[in-house]
């Protein structure tokens, strides 16, 4: 039986950790680690080189970093979190785990790669993070009778009651944020990071 919570910090969370990459890529023009990507997205061959460094002309017209878009999706991310992970250290658990036994609790039995496409985790994480949890008896996996070559993730009871019991303190920090920054401004806000999310998951840099 799952444990229903209300709407907490994950989807915010989970917004920005989309948006935050891509500008930053887009800033940088290079992908995941300084790695170059042609414009059909996809990283580029040995041997490729980077276009010449910015000119000064350029960097002049750049707002200093703490000012881009990327560094305050990042500072808003730090600021959500911290309270959050204060709470799950109760629990010794840290918040990508969190992510994925909310995703569990929420959509039931799950396999690693639509747990890692809703916690937006890449997939080894997820099989290593899953391991752990299993070995902590928070989480046990079977194969899938419809389908043997997959193997779903559920709840254990103390999964559950972890998922319980922390779910607490996340409800109680999302109303520290209402009451901070405003219920309507932060639904205001997630609707238009979302927004954002799609506008530009796709948007290519200048050559």
């Amino acid at each position: 039986m799952r444990f229903r919570i209300a709407e907490d910090i994950l989807p915010l969370l989970a917004i920005i950790s989309r948006v935050a990459p891509i500008a930053t890529r887009l800033r940088n023009g290079s992908g995941p680690g300084g790695q170059g990507f042609d414009r059909a997205g996809r990283s580029h061959p040995a041997g490729w080189r980077r276009p010449a460094a910015a000119t000064v002309s350029d960097l002049r017209n750049l707002p200093p970093f703490e000012q881009t878009i990327s560094a305050v999706l990042i500072s808003a991310k730090e600021a959500l979190i911290g309270p959050m992970q204060q709470g799950l250290r109760e629990f010794d658990v840290t918040e990508p785990q969190w992510r994925i036994l909310r995703v569990i609790n929420d959509h039931g039995s799950t396999d690693t790669s639509g747990i890692a496409k809703a916690c937006h985790l890449h997939a080894p994480s997820v099989t290593r993070i899953l391991k752990e949890l299993e070995r902590r008896k928070l989480v046990e996996r079977s194969t899938d009778p419809a389908d043997r070559r997959r193997t779903l993730a559920s709840l254990t009871p103390e999964g559950l009651r972890v998922v319980e019991m922390a779910s607490q303190h996340i409800a109680a920090v999302m109303r520290l944020c209402a009451d901070r920054f405003g219920a309507q401004r932060l639904d205001l806000l997630a609707s238009e990071l979302r927004a954002l999310s799609l506008a530009i998951g796709g948007v290519e840099p200048p050559k």
